[in-house]
């Protein structure tokens, strides 16, 4: 990229020793830039997989708060009304998160 004039040429070996620094430098800025570009990619990536395990995560807990009630109901019809089965309180009906509250 960097070219010496005649000029130049004879001012010796610091001109050259310049131009050698940043013909390494322009190296190490494409370096740098290709290692950029992948970690922006990578980044891209796992933004798109937590996503995805977010929307998986709230449709398991749906999923498990319906079976629960399921199961709630069938154990109450199996067991005898004196029996009291302790199954946990897990808030309100209309609560969609698996913390306890």
């Amino acid at each position: 990229m960097w070219k010496l004039s005649r000029k130049q040429e004879g001012s010796g070996s610091l001109m050259k020793n310049v131009l050698e620094r940043i013909s390494k430098l322009e190296e190490t800025i494409d370096s740098l830039q290709n290692n950029i570009k992948t970690l922006e990619d990578a980044l891209s990536q796992a933004q798109r997989l937590i996503k995805y395990m977010s929307v998986t995560q709230l449709e398991l807990s749906t999923d498990m708060s319906k079976i629960y009630k399921s199961l709630k109901v069938v154990a109450s019809s199996i067991a005898p009304p004196s029996q009291t089965l302790n199954f946990p309180v897990l808030g309100a009906d209309d609560d969609d998160d698996d913390l306890l509250n």
